[in-house]
């Protein structure tokens, strides 16, 4: 009887082969007929799996932010997509920029960056970690058309000359960018309207179309950053309340959008500012799980504290715990954790995790899966083992910018 079932299945697995070479017979058909055109490019899934991953990941310069982004260790920002990063002004877009610049760099590539705002202060891009001499600077272009025809030339050439290094485009911001007819009539001031806003949208839609497909097989990030208003033209309580500067094309065409919100202003003892803890939560994410969210911290003469949010989230995950003696971590063994006879205070533990690689490594192994989302289809009964008390939430009751 069993052997009877066994041959019964492996003739439907010989059917259903049979039926796929059929089906692909006719595919071939249409790959010959477009040869050359996006219409081509037909395939089995399973034969380009790996080709429909991004290319790679390069850090954001914080270890949490890059586990929620890529949903797996050592991930970051991936390859070959379009992130948005937004936000209210002065939150810190231009400043997380400039750390994912030198990340970039770090990891043996290049930036190019179109400083729109004629914001950059060079000494200050320096302490984040960017480095001149890997940073293709664009100041003075502002108009949309001609940005997004440098960096396609640009990836094209890459393209030919099969440069493979990490390369990351940044427009910071395209709040502050516009199309030629509105940028070179000097004499027009509002008199663009809506009309004006109208062709920037559509501008916006086709170069972003074209930017992606240009992408898309390279080591290549685009990055833009962009403002958010308040909604002024909300139609009742349950309307977005802010909207983005730049329309609707961004949202719709990004792989990754990172919403920022200021959480806390930092100060030292003499209650003087020095930095600010942000917010950064992914409001959209085609690579991993959504709406997740951590806080970074950041310093103005220092950059990124990337072992703080790291020490946060170790007392938030109870692999440690700050006591009045210091910080407690347990070993392995049973004993806790000392330097010269002492629990060690929390800057002599950021120092070790620092100099010390092989002990953060073992603190980052303890931490990542409490990160990593799994994906765990079980069959027919896989909704069964959900929670019964689930809260279910209006999403335009957000306070944040709708998606």
């Amino acid at each position: 009887m069993a052997r009877k079932k066994k041959d019964e299945e492996d003739e439907l697995v010989e059917a259903q082969t049979d039926d796929l070479s059929k089906i692909m017979e006719g595919i071939d058909a249409v790959k010959k007929l477009y040869k050359g055109t996006d219409a081509g490019d037909i395939n089995l899934m399973s034969d380009i799996y790996e080709k429909l991953m991004p290319s790679g990941y390069i850090t954001t310069g914080d270890w949490i932010l890059d586990l929620i982004i890529s949903n797996r260790p050592h991930g970051g920002l991936p390859l070959s997509k379009f992130i948005n990063i937004f936000g209210d002004s002065s939150v810190g877009k231009s400043l997380i920029v400039a750390v994912i610049m030198a990340s970039f760099q770090k990891a043996g590539g290049y930036a190019m960056y179109f400083d729109t705002e004629r914001a950059v202060f060079p000494p200050f891009m320096e302490v984040l970690g960017v480095d001149p001499k890997k940073t293709i600077f664009i100041g003075k272009m502002r108009t949309l058309e001609k940005i997004f025809e440098t960096i396609v030339t640009v990836v094209i050439n890459n393209k030919k000359r099969k440069v493979d290094v990490p390369f990351v485009i940044v427009i910071d911001s395209m709040t502050a960018t516009n199309i030629e007819s509105v940028i070179e009539d000097l004499t027009a001031f509002g008199d663009s309207g809506f009309q004006g806003g109208a062709k920037k949208q559509k501008v916006l839609g086709e170069a972003f179309q074209k930017i992606i497909d240009f992408i898309k097989d390279e080591k290549v990030c685009f990055i833009t950053t962009d403002q958010i208003r308040d909604n002024m033209e909300r139609a009742n309580k349950f309307s977005a309340k802010t909207r983005s500067t730049s329309g609707n094309a961004q949202r719709f065409y990004s792989d990754v959008r990172l919403e920022l919100t200021l959480k806390t202003n930092i100060k030292n003892s003499n209650k003087e500012f020095i930095g600010t803890e942000i917010n950064v939560k992914t409001v959209k994410n085609r690579i991993a799980p959504n709406k997740r969210e951590t806080t970074i911290f950041l310093y103005g003469t220092k950059g990124l504290d990337k072992y703080k949010s790291f020490l946060e989230h170790l007392k938030k995950q109870n692999i440690i715990s700050s006591t009045s003696a210091g910080i407690k971590y347990t070993l392995e063994d049973g004993e806790v954790f000392r330097i010269d006879g002492k629990m060690p205070s929390e800057p002599q533990f950021k120092k070790l995790l620092r100099t010390d690689s092989e002990f953060f490594d073992i603190l980052y192994n303890k931490l990542y899966p409490n990160y990593i989302v799994k994906y765990d289809r079980k069959g027919d009964d896989y909704f069964d083992d959900l929670d019964e008390d689930l809260i279910y939430e209006n999403p335009e009751d957000e306070e944040s910018e709708i998606d």
